[in-house]
C-alpha cells in the first residue's frame, strides 16, 4: 500500500520532522502486518477447532463399530444426556462438556484388547477386572483435554453407582460427579433397548422399570425422577432422529 502525506505549505521538513514520518511510517507498517497475521491465526484456530470437533465425533463412531454397539449409540446417549440435563436445568456450557464426555465415554475400551471386549460369553473375574479399567485409561487419554471440562468425569466416574457399589474409585451418592450420575441413566436406557450379540432388547416400559427399581441404588433419584418427565415420543425421536428439541447449541469452543 501507499501513505501519502501532503503538507499545507511548500516547506522543506527537518531532519527530525522526517525521522518523525518515517518512525510513525513504519509503525502504521507494522499495525497493518500484525492485523493480517492476527486474521491468519484467526483462520488457523478456527480450522483446528474444527478438527478437533470432528476428530472426537470421528472417534465415537469408530469406538461404537469395534463394539458389539448398534450404530450411532454415543451420539444417542450424550444427546439423552443432555436432554435429562435440561430437564435438570443444567448451564448450557455443562450441558456442551456433558454432550462432548458422552461421545468419549468409552474412549478407554481403545486399550482393552479383543478377546475381552468382543466376547460374547460371560466374562471371567479376570477378564471383568481388565474390562472394569476402561474407565481409568479413558481418563488418562482425555485428563489434559482442558476444554472437556466437567466432561472428562463423565469417562472417568460414569460406573460408579449411588449406592457405592461402582467403579473405579467407589463413590457414593452426592460424591459422585453430577455429569457422571446424569450420563450413568442414559447409558442404561439405551443399553436395555438395544439388541446385543448376547442380549435381546427390552422394552421402553421395561426398561423404564428397570431404572426404577434401581433407583436409589444403582442410580441417582434426583435423576431418575428427571428421565422419567421425558415422554416416550421424545425418547424414541433422540433414539431414531439423533434429534433433542430446544437444545442449545453444543459448541465445545467459543
Amino acid at each position: 500500500g501507499v501513505l501519502y502525506l501532503k503538507l499545507r505549505e511548500e516547506t522543506e521538513l527537518s531532519l527530525t520532522e522526517q525521522e518523525a514520518i518515517s518512525v510513525l511510517v513504519r509503525s502504521i507498517s507494522l499495525a497493518l502486518s500484525n492485523l493480517n497475521l492476527i486474521k491468519d491465526l484467526d483462520k488457523a484456530l478456527t480450522s483446528l477447532k474444527k478438527t478437533y470437533t470432528e476428530t472426537i465425533k470421528i472417534l465415537a463412531e469408530t469406538l461404537d463399530k469395534r463394539e458389539h454397539e448398534t450404530r450411532n449409540h454415543s451420539q444417542r446417549v450424550a444427546l439423552l444426556a443432555v436432554r435429562i440435563g435440561m430437564e435438570l436445568n443444567l448451564h448450557q456450557n455443562e450441558l456442551v462438556e456433558l454432550y462432548w464426555g458422552g461421545l468419549l465415554h468409552d474412549i478407554g475400551k481403545i486399550a482393552i484388547p479383543d478377546a475381552i471386549l468382543l466376547k460374547t460369553e460371560k466374562l471371567t473375574p479376570t477378564e471383568w477386572r481388565i474390562m472394569r479399567r476402561h474407565v481409568e485409561y479413558g481418563y488418562e487419554i482425555v485428563k489434559h483435554l482442558e476444554f472437556l471440562g466437567k466432561g472428562r468425569e463423565v469417562v472417568r466416574y460414569h460406573h460408579e453407582r449411588w449406592d457405592g457399589t461402582g467403579y473405579p474409585e467407589g463413590l457414593k451418592d452426592g460424591n459422585i460427579p453430577l455429569l457422571a450420575r446424569i450420563f450413568a441413566v442414559a447409558d442404561a436406557y439405551d443399553a436395555m433397548i438395544s439388541d446385543r450379540p448376547y442380549k435381546k432388547a427390552r422394552s421402553h416400559e421395561e426398561a423404564v422399570e428397570e431404572l426404577k427399581k434401581n433407583s436409589g441404588t444403582q442410580f441417582d433419584p434426583m435423576v431418575i425422577n428427571a428421565f422419567l418427565k421425558i415422554s416416550k415420543r421424545e425418547l424414541e425421536e433422540i433414539r431414531t432422529k439423533l434429534e433433542v428439541k430446544n437444545m442449545p447449541e453444543m459448541k465445545l469452543f467459543d
